[in-house]
């Protein structure tokens, strides 16, 4: 598994009031094998679930979920986007927001 992570800064301005935001991220690259994936494939000319799959994206939300809020623990506002998904991987990134 291939991870990134990363941070950027916002500034916005509200009367007088500053308030400076940081949007930080932790991308996931998860793979399967040859074997698993032959047989996905398999099943998905037949038909039905993927399990394969749904264990390998739930397994890439998952540690990308844990390493932001370890990373970050005061961060709020976690949302997930997969931004790729082939035949055999998946990258998913998790956002948060850590207001300061």
């Amino acid at each position: 598994m291939t991870t990134k992570v990363g941070e950027d800064k916002m500034t916005t301005k509200v009367g007088e009031d500053k308030m400076t935001t940081k949007i930080v991220w932790v991308s996931k690259v998860q793979s399967r094998n040859f074997v698993s994936d032959f047989i996905a494939g398999l099943k998905n000319i037949i038909g039905g679930r993927l399990k394969t799959y749904e264990r390998m994206l739930d397994l890439a939300v998952k540690e990308a979920t844990e390493e932001l809020t370890t990373k970050y623990p005061d961060v709020t506002g976690v949302t997930m986007q997969i931004t790729e998904f082939h035949n055999a991987s998946i990258a998913v990134t998790v956002y948060g927001v850590i207001n300061g």
